[in-house]
């Protein structure tokens, strides 16, 4: 009986048999001025004129290289009209559509303004990184931005969040047929960025001279390549990472508490990160009212509660005070943190970026970043994080990012498979 048994191995997915992403690297074996593993640098032009307030694309060709990190660089004129005005940091520019990343024309992932707030401040590695970060996005506070926004400026864009999760682990550029992977990445209208404390006066001048996508990455070993082409026309590659799922709550001036259901989250949950801001300056659209201003709960009676609709507390069994979780629970989950000294802001206290990050899988940083992943909830439509908190004041807006578990397939025809891991 036992001669006629046929054993072959399948996880739920059915993709056990499609190569992961990672599997397909290997030791670099030699070191050169163009050899395997030298960091190089390429530049990508926009395929329309980039401007304010709309789609900006950036078609890849075939380069040899494999991408570690991506930036969109503007070079910006000065702003004018309004009084001593300035521009927001550069996560705040991007619209409703976000950046998106595209393969073969189909999306495979998405950047949102708020994960670009906070996914590179929670994932930094030291403080000198973190300081050259801020000042590069723009993210330096008011006396910082005043003396940038009164000269022609660069501003660069971070798209690590995009790159960590899908275009890196895919390998060399060079493997994919030129143009399959795109940019395309709107951008607010000016009046909904351009910030003056003392003014009402709309902002002109500002216009976007010129922009590049640079990216930043290594090249990678010939074997390796052929790897990857051959894999491509064949079963594709597969990467495994978190997803972003973005929603969107209001909370009414005058609450103390909100309840935020999120009937569509189906798989297992790895990160939930959520931060209440300020309605007025998220929407304004004079330079006096433009603003990102967090909600701070620190008040003991301030708590979150992790579960699902039959059980609210499933995650912790219990109500957990909001200063617990932005120090206990995301402690050393992550490398960063949202609460920072910034160099630039003239202030002797730690600024702090509102964020409650929930990590749900063992280190977040590690899922994230590279990819190395442990643990989840699972959730059946049927997800629930309960708040309480003091009277903000004024309308707020919820921003809830829940990070799925997906597997996504590539092959020389683009998105061979997408779902959820198993």
């Amino acid at each position: 009986m036992g001669d006629n048994v046929i054993t072959e191995q399948f996880d739920l997915s059915g993709l056990s048999l499609v190569p992961n992403a990672q599997q397909l690297h290997q030791e670099h074996a030699q070191r050169g001025a163009q050899g395997p593993g030298t960091r190089i640098v390429r530049f990508v032009d926009a395929s329309n004129t980039t401007a304010f307030g709309q789609s900006n694309i950036y078609q890849v060709q075939a380069l040899d290289m494999v991408v570690d990190e991506a930036y969109l660089s503007m070079d910006v004129s000065t702003v004018t009209a309004t009084t001593a005005g300035f521009l927001m940091p550069t996560y705040f520019w991007l619209g409703s559509q976000g950046a998106q990343l595209l393969a073969k024309g189909t999306n495979v992932y998405t950047q949102q303004e708020s994960l670009g707030r906070d996914y590179k401040k929670m994932n930094i590695e030291n403080t000198s990184q973190l300081n050259s970060f801020l000042q590069e996005t723009n993210d330096i506070g008011a006396v910082g931005g005043l003396v940038k926004g009164i000269k022609n400026a660069q501003y660069l864009l971070d798209l690590s969040p995009m790159i960590d999760s899908i275009l890196n682990k895919a390998g060399t550029i060079s493997a994919f047929p030129s143009n399959y992977w795109t940019f395309d990445i709107q951008l607010k209208n000016l009046n909904q960025i351009a910030v003056s404390g003392t003014g009402a006066v709309a902002a002109t001048g500002a216009t976007i001279t010129n922009s590049r996508l640079i990216l930043i990455g290594h090249k990678e070993e010939a074997a390796v390549i052929s790897n990857q082409t051959r894999a491509l026309a064949n079963e594709g590659i597969k990467i495994v990472y978190s997803q972003p799922n973005y929603f969107r709550f209001d909370v009414a001036n005058g609450s103390t508490a909100a309840t935020y259901n999120m009937p569509s989250v189906q798989g297992n949950v790895s990160h939930v990160w959520h931060v209440v801001r300020a309605v007025a300056g998220l929407d304004g659209t004079a330079p006096n009212t433009v603003a990102d201003t967090p909600l701070i709960s620190i008040l003991t009676t301030d708590t979150l509660r992790v579960g699902v609709s039959e059980n609210p507390d499933l995650l912790w069994g219990r109500a957990l005070r909001h200063d617990t979780v932005r120090f206990l629970i995301q402690g050393r989950s992550y490398t960063g943190s949202e609460m920072y000294n910034n160099p630039v802001v003239a202030s002797t206290l730690p600024y702090k970026s509102g964020l409650l990050a929930v990590p749900l899988c063992e280190k977040g940083t590690s899922d994230l970043v590279y990819g190395q992943y442990s643990g989840s909830m699972r959730v059946n439509n049927n997800f629930v994080l309960t708040s309480a908190f003091a009277d903000p004041g004024s309308d707020q807006r919820c921003a809830m990012i829940v990070f799925i578990r997906r597997v996504l397939v590539l092959s020389l025809n683009g998105v061979a498979a997408a779902l959820n891991e198993e």
